[in-house]
């Protein structure tokens, strides 16, 4: 047995943390050797320390100690959350490479053992800042039993797992209104099982990359099984496509379908003007082939694209025109995904209603013709859009509902479901909740070397740092959130983290009464949103009326009166528009006048 902070049993005991609470649940559980009890014992009774520690644990343990609020919202972040279960992996792929190592170094061991043994004993009077861990008599006796080391700590950490479980089930009422179930969410996990496009898909490549009819025949009869079950023309149409084009052309469709793939299967977060790009030139190269349909499959790329790079006059007309070519054509499946961008541009522009109205709108098309995709981004999309309306309840219960049935998401799902989580937590005063999702988020967002995701991760964890009067902490952030951003290889997705960096820097100074820097930063800020030609009015009117209050303070009282102008044209504008953000997510403190 080892405790930690001692360098040998009956030596003298350096201050002890958390670290031996591992200790203390194995010997709850009736784990540990009499011999290992004793010791701990005496260990205990010498230290005030590890006494309190034991008692908290044992009283957790039997079910006897009342947890706040934060502890029992964080037992069900981890009965729930995939995160901690990554991290038990992690940490699983460790302790097996320390075996490993522990086994290749065990012989080499075994003979030196009794003399180390002997040496350890007769030194047992040293100081435990100084003597080398490595003599540990006990370390030399895990040395011979590696696979004793490997079982124990797996078995602490299921024991963990177990333990969180089975308190956060006894003590669920005081919970309700964090974990209650947001209808349909358990279902729509269940019945979205089998999807008959992406049958279609492979069906068609296997005929393009042999050319073989049957598989063409394949590819018809799961498009009459799309018209028959969803009463929809998209596979029957594409189908028909493939069977009236002529060999000599099925080479060049192939290579363009792996391009509309590749492009599918991006991860989001950077290089949007690149991918733009790209996607305009494989739409025209289809139309010119004739193949209308997956043209039009291309344009809903088009569609997101240009909505994430802020053309909003271009993005409304393709948007537009992709939703009357998919309706005509009773083109379900391109319906949804038109649809869905539409709903994502509406949550930044239009009331609550209409943005909710599209929202379930693509959900409900996306249940119908079983596409888990459709379904996750537009429910997702509904989360934020609860946060930015201020029903940070919703959002969180909805958050932590989706985490619980994490089988369908991906890696950048969750990222974007903790940070939501996190935001909203924050607001709800569950400050190690919203901290622990915002840490996990920055965490899994550069696992997946997501470096747009990271830095908004970062750039929150400064925010609500701030908010909380962490000002330190908050600085930490924000150049972490800075140097991540700068990792960014497309110029746009760069300026458009580090604007939101800069804004959120200056209602950062203004809080702490820096008022020089955050005019600076405000000014910084207005200069990247001109070159990406950012025109949201609520965010400029947020921003003007910061340099509004910096000015004024440092008595640069015409300035002031400039931007205040400025801030008010702006602010009618968002608000005839019906543009909204969350109280947290706004660029001035103090913001809820402005919802």
């Amino acid at each position: 047995m080892r405790l930690e902070n001692e360098e040998y049993f009956g030596g003298t005991s350096c201050k002890c943390t958390n670290d031996n609470i591992y200790l203390f649940i194995k010997y709850i559980h009736g784990q540990l050797l009499r011999t290992e009890e004793r010791e701990l014992d005496r260990h205990i009774q010498s230290c005030q320390d590890c006494l309190f520690n034991f008692a908290y644990v044992e009283d957790i343990i039997r079910g006897k100690q009342p947890l706040s609020i934060d502890e029992k919202t964080l037992l069900l972040k981890y009965s729930c959350d995939p995160i901690w279960q990554y991290s038990i992996e992690r940490v699983k792929k460790e302790i097996l490479e320390e075996v490993k190592l522990l086994i290749k170094n065990s012989t080499a061991s075994n003979t030196s053992s009794s003399k180390n043994l002997v040496s350890d004993t007769s030194n047992n009077n040293s100081d435990c800042t100084t003597s080398p861990k490595s003599n540990n008599p006990l370390s030399i006796y895990y040395r011979k039993q590696p696979f004793f080391i490997a079982t124990a700590f797996i078995v602490v950490f299921f024991s963990l797992t177990i333990t969180n479980y089975l308190i956060f089930i006894g003590s669920t009422k005081p919970l309700t209104s964090l974990s209650s179930s947001i209808t349909n969410i358990t279902s729509i996990n269940k019945t979205l099982d089998k999807n008959l496009y992406q049958e279609l898909d492979t069906a068609i490549d296997e005929y393009l990359f042999s050319k073989n009819r049957s598989n063409l025949e394949k590819a018809e009869d799961i498009a009459k099984q799309l018209k028959d079950q969803y009463q929809e023309n998209y596979g029957v149409d594409l189908v028909k496509y493939y069977q009236s084009v002529p060999l000599s052309e099925v080479e060049q469709l192939s290579v363009y379908r792996k391009e509309m793939f590749w492009l599918i299967n991006l991860p989001p977060g950077d290089n949007f003007a690149e991918k733009l790009k790209l996607s305009q030139k494989l739409e025209k190269e289809l139309l010119q082939l004739g193949n209308n349909v997956e043209a039009y499959r291309v344009k809903t790329l088009t569609s997101k694209l240009q909505l994430f790079t802020y053309n909003y006059d271009i993005f409304k007309s393709i948007t537009q025109e992709g939703l009357k070519f998919s309706k005509d054509n009773n083109y379900l499946f391109l319906q949804g995904y038109f649809l869905l961008w539409q709903a994502k541009y509406l949550s930044e522009a239009a009331s609550f209603e209409v943005s909710e109205k599209a929202l379930q709108q693509t959900i409900a098309i996306g249940k119908q013709i079983h596409i888990d995709d459709l379904v996750i981004s537009s429910i997702m999309s509904l989360v934020t859009l609860y946060h930015l309306n201020n029903d940070d309840k919703k959002s969180l219960e909805t958050v932590q509902s989706f985490l619980s049935n994490p089988e369908k998401l991906k890696k950048h799902h969750i990222v974007h479901l903790m940070q939501i989580g996190g935001l909203a937590a924050a607001n709800l005063k569950y400050p190690n909740l919203s901290n622990q999702y915002l840490k996990d988020s920055a965490s899994l967002a550069e696992e997946i070397k997501n470096p747009a995701y990271a830095a908004r991760s970062y750039m929150f964890l400064s925010l609500t740092s701030a908010e909380s009067g962490n000002y330190l902490d908050s600085e930490q952030y924000r150049l972490k959130a800075t140097q991540v951003a700068n990792k960014l290889s497309d110029n746009t997705s760069k300026l458009n983290t580090l604007y939101m960096i800069s804004g959120y820097y200056g209602k950062i100074q203004l809080l702490e009464g820096n008022f020089n820097q955050a005019a600076k930063a405000y000014t910084q800020s207005l200069a990247m949103m001109k070159d990406l030609k950012i025109n949201n009015n609520l965010i400029l009117s947020q921003i003007n009326e910061g340099l509004a209050i910096a000015s004024k303070e440092l008595k640069h009282y015409k300035e002031a009166d400039q931007y205040a102008a400025t801030a008010n044209h702006y602010s009618k504008l968002a608000e005839n528009n019906m543009e909204r953000t969350n109280c947290l997510l706004s660029f001035i403190p103090n913001p809820c006048h402005l919802k």
